[in-house]
């Protein structure tokens, strides 16, 4: 299981990217769920659009091609076993975030961003034909092959593509880089508003230390600085520059250090019990149960939640983005189970009176059995009562709802003990 970089050129078509991009800007607007989406990240953006409702606002979102990947997808991550396939690539754009309280916008954000994606396919149709899932359209159980040849409880008919692949995490980190047609207008603009700058002090140059007076001084400075500014400019463009790096750098420092090398940590403790869980997997994983989470009404009722109540500590959270840091604190393994402790960073955006985005950590505590290794297809929403073996969505129910046994999520998946704001 080694990481490997390759580019992928835009099909637009097939590019699972472009469409995760469409889909999130259409629910947002529409609230049509994204086709592109695993079920989880559905249901957590449903929550979402429910929580935006209860507190009257709307929510714009869209990515916008930009930089010198905005046409191709680089891969840094991938994994198979001998079903599924997995992929984790990036792309460069703008994300912009508008947020609206009736008519009226309380809050937007426009920046450029390199917008990672997790994304898992199926080998081979043959391979999953038999496989239970939820029917998109009706919520009926069957199997994938059943869909294939039509619903047989709404005769809603689906193709494999319409099933795998499917985008199961997401994240953005701040991107520095400038295409020409970004630079050139800030350099040209730094050196107009730095214009008076020069004049000023060369003007005082040739009044203090050449003695001439003031209006000739004045004259000669806006002359000469006409002359330097372009020079002068261009160097204030590249101290602002390095000065922005410096400040991103010593604000990310406190999440490199902790979370960087987590991954070869993780994976290599993880490699005796479950070598198939790999760090963007397990990752992505615990992404999604955190945003569901946060826009749950009661995150007791949420099937792999099994800690105490959390108090208000998501209430106000209108929207979420992991920033690409996941930091492993722990990692023990106590009979059957493996029990894992990380801290997630995330951007967030709060809705109180005012609407307002901070970066906050929440530390997690999660187990799961390892004594079943890990499948890399399991849904939430592909659900067996143990007791009775009725199919149900889990995604919604905790218990079962024939015979009211509780789905025991950590005796196939990963389940979160514990969370908590840092």
């Amino acid at each position: 299981m080694g990481r490997k970089r390759s580019e992928q050129k835009s099909d637009e078509k097939n590019d699972l990217f472009l469409s995760f991009v469409k889909d999130t800007k259409e629910f947002f607007a529409t609230g049509k769920q994204p086709d592109s989406c695993a079920r989880d990240m559905q249901y957590s953006l449903e929550l979402q659009k429910n929580r935006l409702d209860e507190k009257g606002l709307s929510m714009n979102y869209e990515f916008i091609a930009r930089g010198h990947l905005s046409d191709r997808t680089r891969i840094t991550h991938k994994q198979e076993d001998a079903r599924y396939k997995s992929k984790v690539g990036y792309r460069s754009c703008r994300f912009e975030r508008k947020i609206f309280r009736g008519k009226k916008k309380v809050y937007s954000l426009s920046a450029n961003r390199i917008l990672y994606m997790t994304v898992m396919d199926t080998k081979g149709e043959q391979m999953v034909e038999n496989e239970d899932y939820v029917c998109p359209n009706c919520g009926a159980v069957s199997t994938v092959k059943g869909l294939l040849d039509g619903c047989d409880y709404c005769n809603t008919f689906f193709k494999i593509d319409e099933l795998f692949p499917k985008v199961t995490n997401f994240f953005m980190v701040v991107d520095f880089g400038m295409t020409g047609r970004e630079m050139i207008p800030r350099m040209i603009l730094t050196m107009i508003l730095s214009y008076p700058l020069w004049g000023i002090l060369l003007a005082g140059m040739f009044h203090y230390s050449e003695g001439y007076d003031i209006l000739t001084s004045a004259v000669m400075g806006g002359i000469l600085a006409v002359l330097a500014t372009p020079f002068l400019g261009y160097a204030l463009f590249s101290i602002l520059i390095i000065l922005s790096l410096v400040y991103h750098a010593v604000r990310e420092s406190a999440m490199g250090f902790r979370a960087g090398g987590s991954d070869k940590k993780f994976e290599n403790l993880m490699r005796e019990y479950s070598p198939e869980c790999s760090f963007p997997y397990f990752s992505g994983k615990v992404i999604s149960m955190l945003r569901m989470l946060m826009y749950a009404k009661d995150v007791q009722e949420l099937p792999f939640y099994t800690g105490e109540a959390v108090g208000d500590i998501f209430s106000d959270i209108v929207d979420a983005h992991h920033r690409g840091g996941l930091a492993l604190r722990d990692f023990k393994v106590e009979g059957d189970y493996c029990y894992v402790t990380v801290d997630a960073y995330m951007d967030l955006v709060y809705a109180k009176r005012k609407v307002r985005d901070k970066r906050k950590v929440f530390r997690m505590m999660l187990k799961k059995n390892i004594t079943k290794p890990v499948d890399l297809n399991f849904s939430i929403s592909k659900i067996h009562c143990k007791n009775c073996d009725t199919s149900f969505d889990a995604t919604r129910q905790c218990n079962c709802p024939s015979c009211g046994t509780r789905y025991e999520v950590a005796d196939d998946d990963w389940v979160v003990m514990s969370v908590e704001k840092r």
